[in-house]
């Protein structure tokens, strides 16, 4: 199961609301992905799906329709080709960190992996992810900085996305400053799909895993 949410600050030239609940049962291709499409009431965290539109996939199709499968912990493309290095850097160097500076750091509990993404290869997949999510357009982008936040086994805790990109809506063109924060949860933890009323409360960095 994966939930999005994503709203622009209030006078913002590009108007998004996005409230989106998609739950994947199976991993086959033919399998089925159900996807709710709620809104998002005032914040980007409080969503409501009472009144949701329901869309119906194979596993195939939504893949197609958003760049990855649900269960796919990324859809930005990961690779020797494009995490940028000393040797393989880009011109523009905004941002939190400085092109060319992926690396492998210790932290208490585990790992960080810093990695500054190729803007133009790694988000090959997610194009379509905001077409047909956000009703957007994406013409660039300048940044792509990418922290995937592991424990002392290597499992996934979270992984965090810092980007600049310029995107369209209805002829309106703007720049773009996302960050986003993608939750995991291993297999050892007791987690209940909920239904589409039912609101999430995310959990406390560090915590999730307890």
């Amino acid at each position: 199961m994966e939930e999005s949410s994503s709203k622009t600050r209030s006078g913002a030239l590009v108007d998004i609301n996005i409230a989106q609940r998609d739950i994947q049962d199976g991993t086959n291709d033919s399998d089925t992905v159900n996807s709710y499409r709620g809104t998002i009431v005032d914040k980007v965290d409080n969503s409501a799906f009472d009144n949701a539109k329901t869309t119906q996939y194979t596993v195939k199709e939504y893949e197609k329709r958003y760049g990855k499968k649900v269960s796919s912990p990324s859809v930005y493309i990961v690779n020797e080709k494009t995490i940028l290095t000393v040797d393989n850097p880009q011109v523009d160097t905004s941002g939190n960190s400085t092109a060319g500076e992926s690396k492998i750091t210790k932290v208490d509990g585990g790992y960080k992996v810093y990695l500054e993404l190729h803007t133009q290869y790694a988000v090959a997949r997610y194009y379509y992810r905001m077409v047909n999510l956000s009703e957007s357009t994406v013409s660039s982008f300048n940044y792509v900085h990418l922290i995937y936040n592991l424990d002392s086994e290597l499992n996934i805790v979270s992984t965090e996305v810092n980007e600049e990109y310029f995107a369209g809506k209805a002829g309106v063109s703007a720049k773009v400053n996302g960050n986003l924060k993608t939750y995991f949860f291993t297999k050892d933890v007791n987690i209940t799909i909920p239904d589409t009323n039912t609101k999430i409360t995310y959990p406390v960095e560090g915590e999730q895993n307890a």
